[in-house]
């Protein structure tokens, strides 16, 4: 018999049993015995001893049937799949799931929001569970509610707008933070945007748009929200290096970083001019950075991280202007990074397509999480994750969201010792 977080297992001639003590005072009990129609089911249920490692593992030994092991992991991976009610255009309610998550965001009270892929935006209270049921907002029609990128404004009346990137027809929409209703504000009717795919602040009154296929666009609000003139920049008026921008990232020096599939740009919006720059290299050494495709852009000591589809993980040094990467022949899952997180310890976490990675940029060492880890879904979605206050690390996926704090992800640095039993040599011992 031994004890297990206040719990007991107790072997006997017919098995093991594991007592537990429930919340009401009550006591239940799990068995492991013999199972001739489970492959990995006790071969005898003759137990003759039980032990507990450092790990909290159970060894079971069976008199005459060798030894077996009850691995405990204690993942601290949480996957969700949020859920919540939803209006129907033609009237009712129904029940919705956010499965394809595109998009995350924490607003400055710290409500969640998810973009999905086909049922609109999902929002979360600020002191709500990840499993508790969200407010579903349907953005356009039932066809068209898709949610691809969020940003936060605050007009001069302190109200709060949380603007979500979609898709045709609506391009860019207005949500009231507090209520969760549609605002219907004011644009230039010449203002026809496209696929939104990410969207950056630089100020309360300015947003800066990044669409696919028909470049970015440089939306001046008035004190209400509407949006009262814009400027439009493509390959076809600046020097932009593709209509394809996939991400936007305001730094701390007033540059607007622009990832595109075909390399990376940047504006000095303090300059009046709002001159297009093209970062470019010269030399067979890193010349190949000219025309990677951008997915995410995220700022870490000083250089700019850049996931990629098929490049690795960029680390840009942009005063030095030197550019280095980390692809699967240093050691990563795949060259796809579709999502770059930098938790409070300064370590960096990415996505991929197969899992979850932690990097130390420090020695280029790499540590994988997937599915034996607790991760349910290892397929990630592009530019798809976010540090919450609390330090929850948040990254979309096929199937919902995976939560998760860094500091709890420890690595075991645990090395078992090792007991010679018997030795043999050409069939002698």
């Amino acid at each position: 018999m031994i004890k297990d977080f206040g719990n007991v297992w107790v072997a006997n001639r017919t098995g093991v049993e594991y007592l537990v003590q429930s919340d009401e005072n009550s006591a239940y009990s799990s068995e492991f015995r013999l199972n001739k129609e489970l492959m990995k089911s006790l071969n005898s249920n003759n137990v003759s001893c039980l032990m507990s490692d450092s790990e909290n593992n159970i060894w079971i030994g069976i008199r005459g049937g060798g030894l077996y092991s009850l691995i405990r992991k204690t993942h601290k991976f949480r996957n969700y799949i949020p859920k919540g009610l939803s209006d129907k255009t033609s009237g009712g309610i129904h029940k919705v799931s956010c499965m394809q998550t595109r998009a995350v965001f924490e607003d400055s009270d710290g409500n969640l929001w998810i973009g999905e892929e086909e049922e609109g935006i999902f929002k979360l209270p600020a002191n709500g569970l990840y499993s508790d049921p969200y407010q579903v907002i349907r953005i356009n029609s039932e066809y068209e509610n898709r949610g691809y990128a969020f940003e936060e404004t605050k007009l001069k009346n302190g109200r709060k707008i949380i603007w979500a990137g979609t898709s045709f027809p609506a391009n860019l929409v207005a949500i009231d933070n507090k209520t969760g209703a549609i605002v219907n504000l004011t644009r230039p009717e010449s203002l026809r945007m496209g696929f939104v795919f990410s969207i950056e602040k630089t100020s309360d009154d300015v947003l800066w748009v990044a669409t696919y296929g028909n470049g970015v666009f440089r939306l001046q609000l008035d004190d209400y929200g509407n949006i009262e003139s814009y400027r439009h920049f493509s390959i076809y008026n600046s020097e932009l290096s593709s209509n394809v921008v996939r991400s936007l990232y305001f730094d701390n020096k007033s540059r607007l970083w622009i990832g595109t599939d075909n390399g990376l740009n940047y504006i000095n919006v303090s300059d009046e001019s709002l001159k297009v720059n093209r970062i470019k290299f010269s030399g067979a050494e890193q010349d190949w950075f000219n025309n990677i495709y951008v997915l995410d852009i995220k700022e870490y000591k000083g250089n700019l991280l850049l996931g990629s589809m098929g490049s690795g993980l960029i680390v840009f040094d942009y005063v030095n202007n030197t550019c280095r990467r980390l692809t699967t022949k240093d050691g990563l899952y795949n060259n796809s990074i579709k999502t770059v997180l930098i938790d409070q310890d300064d370590k960096v976490w990415v996505s991929s397509n197969k899992g979850i990675s932690r990097v130390d940029l420090t020695d280029n060492s790499i540590i994988h999480y997937g599915t034996d880890n607790g991760i349910s879904e290892t397929e990630f979605s592009e530019i798809c994750g976010i540090r919450r206050r609390n330090g929850d690390l948040v990254f979309g996926s096929r199937r919902g969201i995976l939560v998760f704090r860094s500091s709890e992800i420890k690595k075991n640095e645990r090395k078992p010792n090792v007991f010679i039993t018997d030795m043999w040599a050409n069939g002698t011992a």
